[in-house]
């Protein structure tokens, strides 16, 4: 029995970590969205503006408009 819960335990450990390596990758040829992936990996802003947004503006106040 403690077999078959470690083997259950392994292939639930496998499939958890596979499956997000497998979203990483790019599976399409399509040119135009490659080079949307492309511009969204590589040309973002989204740190820049969100490092704005939270360090410099901050949050909004608790009852405020």
């Amino acid at each position: 029995m403690r077999r078959i819960i470690l083997a259950i335990g392994a292939l639930a450990a496998i499939t958890t970590y596979a499956l997000p390596a497998a979203a990483q990758t790019f599976s399409n040829d399509d040119p135009i969205l490659r080079q949307i992936w492309a511009l969204g990996m590589e040309q973002s802003q989204t740190y820049q503006l969100s490092q704005a947004l939270l360090d410099s503006i901050g949050p909004r106040l608790t009852g405020s408009p």
